[in-house]
């Protein structure tokens, strides 16, 4: 409305200035036809108002929305703008951490490496002090094996020195009592000597005294040696002898408790078997 309106200002002063007297005469005549025009211009304007009114309104609205939308989407834009923001920094902060851990893995790994060779170096060092180890229980068990044979070969030979100990021991009383029994034999048959007054009241009638006894014998031994002796004499006699050789008497003087005088053939057999003293 507004632009029609200034258009028909403006063609109207332009004739009012360009024109003559004359001019002016002939639009004064003319004005109701001009005010009729002007009329129906203003009444189109005002129709073409009312129809761009809606349009207007519409555009308006759409304007307002877009204010809107454009609003909204900068305020979306500034807070993707933030989350970016945030996103690159946890990025960057991701990044560290990353390098961080690549840095802790290396010296991990690194030392994880050194772990490994110090490892193989004391593995190395375990296996030859256990090489040395077998070999030392190897050496131990070769010297305890030969301790154990000298053990025994040092028993064996304490046994045997002490056996031959006692062989000689019975030897020698075995000599000396074959020495006696061959003196006996060389001698005439003489009645025993009178005993000393103590003595005959010591011990009883037709009995010496005898000497104390020695080591006792074994009773099998003796047994074994008076089943071999001839003229043994009768019980109680052959029980008093067998108690006084087991009680380890001198075959000479045990014989002597119960012969009178002593056989020869039986001493030599006993003192064969038993030893003399």
């Amino acid at each position: 409305m507004c632009h029609w309106y200034r258009v028909f200002l403006a063609a109207s002063v332009s004739v009012w200035l360009s024109g003559n007297a004359a001019d002016a005469q002939a639009v004064d005549a003319d004005l109701p036809g001009q005010a009729h025009a002007l009329r129906q211009v203003i009444s189109t304007m005002e129709s073409e108002v009312a129809e761009l009114q809606p349009r207007l309104d519409m555009a308006r609205e759409q304007l307002a929305d877009l204010t809107r939308q454009i609003d909204e989407a900068t305020q979306q834009l500034e807070s993707r703008r933030r989350d970016l923001s945030s996103l690159q920094a946890d990025r960057d902060k991701l990044h560290a951490a990353i390098a961080e851990g690549q840095a802790d893995q290396q010296r991990q790994q690194d030392a994880l490496q050194a772990a490994g060779a110090e490892l193989a170096d004391v593995t190395a060092q375990v296996q030859d002090a256990s090489a040395e180890l077998a070999g030392i229980a190897q050496q131990q068990a070769a010297l305890d094996a030969r301790s154990a044979e000298l053990a025994s070969e040092i028993d064996g030979r304490e046994k045997r020195s002490g056996e031959l100990a006692e062989e000689v021991r019975q030897l020698t009383a075995e000599l000396a009592a074959l020495a006696r029994v061959r003196d006996m034999a060389q001698e005439p048959d003489e009645p025993a000597p009178p005993l000393p007054p103590a003595a005959e009241s010591a011990a009883p009638a037709g009995q010496q005294a005898l000497a104390p006894p020695q080591q006792p014998r074994d009773p099998a031994q003796v047994d074994a040696a008076l089943a071999l002796a001839p003229a043994l004499p009768a019980d109680p006699q052959r029980a008093r002898l067998r108690g006084l050789l087991i009680e380890g008497h001198c075959a000479t003087d045990a014989l002597r408790q119960v012969q009178d005088p002593i056989n020869r053939q039986t001493l030599l057999v006993l003192v064969g078997r038993l030893g003399g003293c």
